[in-house]
């Protein structure tokens, strides 16, 4: 998400075509430092705190620019968590695998 999403929303992809969207940034998940200054952009994340804030001043920059017809939730919708992985293979076949072991969420 930390440098995917920046790509989308700069180059217009995501503004341009996408209606709605949900998503939400994992500080907690990602590691950190990040230094992408020589292949993306200049990102540099220092810490999760820096992540967060930057997922959020991204969401923001979206949401307020006039170009971008794109609303972007951050929901935290873990309604399929538990759900089985499905997967379709190159000849059409459709596999279905175990249920993913996630984490259970903080409470």
């Amino acid at each position: 998400e930390y440098i995917i999403l920046p790509d989308l929303v700069t180059s217009g992809a995501l503004c341009s075509t996408v209606d709605f969207c949900f998503g939400e940034f994992h500080p907690q998940e990602f590691y950190f430092p990040q230094d992408h200054r020589k292949t993306h952009g200049g990102l540099f994340l220092q810490n999760a705190t820096e992540g967060k804030a930057f997922g959020h001043s991204l969401v923001r920059a979206m949401t307020s620019s006039r170009h971008c017809k794109t609303t972007y939730s951050m929901a935290d919708d873990e309604s399929y968590l538990k759900d089985k992985e499905v997967f379709i293979l190159p000849n059409g076949r459709v596999v279905e695998g175990e249920p993913v072991p996630y984490p259970e969420p903080e409470t």
